[in-house]
């Protein structure tokens, strides 16, 4: 798969992307900041101002050494005078968001400081900046009024066993009643499983909501109930068992942080069973390998060899080979990174990003007709949506007996040569099933 050997790391751009119980309501953070993103839209020439994550000046996301007690935990923040903080227990005991608070003149705490405290204590394993993400495109994908919330445990989609392949879609939700197609069953059962986030009272039903800390991830912004769909439809035409677990990490205005995507991918890639976890998200950094908590968690999947990933290389047209884009351009061997093909399909989208080392295989990705129901249909654009279609095709391969470490050579053997594709790693593409 990719190997990456960049010389230097100025920057890239999010793309599109947790804890289970917290002690004190952070989310507001998250919807509230004054964070500037830059859209696909906006043309500019990316730099390392422009496209490095911004991070959250008063927040540490920090992983422990091992599973310590409560107590133990509590001494800890105390130490550091850490005044909120937010669990990731039903997915990672060991991790913690650390929020600093701000004085009586309302200016943060040094994190930089904060951090280099930190950083020869072995009670703590790592610790890295807090950031806030966006979703790819728009604020909304709904061309009407956004649909209100529900039970998934009302809804007939809920499977009773999960039968077929797995895949984990990290992203903005998934709105049931707002996907045009069939009404088969396809929501992993957590209830199938031991292993799952909430209480007696508001158990675990399929995949989790992290950025309102409840057990009903529909989506409020649309984006990943097109991903969703994208490959329910290519499963559904191949006939093909399957069943998702939707993680909602990112919010209605397509805003989400690095600490709920570390989270969303623990909870992901411990559930029994799962097969592909799809990224339609990324972010750019020029500190060398981006954020290494990710990375790590990543490479552990990898080790168990278990589960393929699937991600965005991202949608500014630029050489990620140069301006890494992460998860994208992370090194591990069963991660995927996947380009956009333009619509007649003679080379990649204007919008993709490439690398002939960074950037594995493309896909369609440009003007990919989608409904909502009761909406007209709408053509989307990116590379989230390339990978969508990616993430469908490894689960066909998987579906044949495919083994994970052989999924890439098995694409490769497979997908259709260009000329016009010398810019990314196989120069081939996935044509839509």
């Amino acid at each position: 798969m990719k190997k990456i050997s960049i010389l230097f790391f100025l920057a890239s751009l999010f793309i599109i992307g947790i804890g289970c119980s917290e002690e004190k309501e952070l989310t507001s953070l998250v919807a509230n900041g004054p964070y500037e993103i830059t859209d696909i839209t906006d043309t500019t020439e990316p730099t390392p101002e422009t496209c490095n994550p911004t991070p959250i000046d008063n927040q540490l996301v920090v992983k422990y050494a091992r599973p310590f007690s409560e107590d133990r935990k509590a001494e800890i923040r105390e130490a550091y005078d850490v005044q909120n903080f937010k669990k990731c227990e039903c997915a990672d005991p060991t991790l913690e968001l650390w929020d600093f608070g701000y004085d009586g003149e309302g200016n943060a705490v040094n994190i930089e400081q904060k951090k280099a405290l930190t950083e020869d204590d072995p009670d703590l394993e790592e610790t890295e900046r807090n950031f806030i993400m966006r979703t790819t495109g728009t604020a909304s994908y709904y061309a009407g009024e956004t649909p209100s919330s529900f039970t998934f445990s009302s809804t007939g989609a809920l499977l009773s066993n999960n039968k077929g392949v797995s895949i984990a879609i990290l992203d903005t939700g998934l709105q049931l009643d707002y996907v045009d197609g069939d009404n088969d069953s396809y929501l992993y059962n957590s209830a199938a499983n031991d292993f799952g986030c909430g209480d007696v009272e508001e158990p675990e039903i399929s995949g989790w909501d992290f950025v309102n800390q409840d057990n009903t991830p529909s989506d409020d912004n649309g984006h990943g109930t097109i991903v969703t769909g994208l490959i329910a439809k290519s499963l559904n035409k191949l006939e093909l068992p399957y069943n998702v677990l939707p993680v909602k990490v990112f919010d209605a205005a397509g805003k989400g942080t690095y600490f709920d995507v570390l989270c969303g991918y623990q909870f992901a890639a411990k559930k029994p069973g799962m097969d592909i976890i799809n990224m339609s998200f990324g972010w750019c950094s020029d500190a060398e390998n981006g954020y290494q908590l990710l990375s790590r968690f990543i490479s552990a999947t990898e080790a168990a060899g278990k589960i393929v990933l699937v991600a965005s290389s991202g949608n500014k047209g630029f050489d990620n080979d140069l301006l890494p884009h992460y998860p994208s351009s992370y090194p591990q061997g069963t991660l995927l990174s996947i380009a956009s093909m333009n619509e007649p399909l003679t080379g990649l989208a204007d919008f993709s990003n490439y690398g002939q080392q960074s950037v594995d295989f493309a896909a369609v990705g440009e003007n990919i007709p989608f409904k909502f129901t009761n909406e007209p249909i709408q053509l989307v654009s990116g590379t989230s949506y390339a990978a969508a279609h990616i993430s469908a095709y490894v689960a066909y391969l998987l579906t044949k007996g495919v083994p994970v470490a052989n999924i890439t050579s098995e694409i490769q053997n497979h997908a259709i040569p260009l000329s016009t594709l010398g810019s990314i790693q196989y120069g081939t593409y996935i044509p839509e099933q």
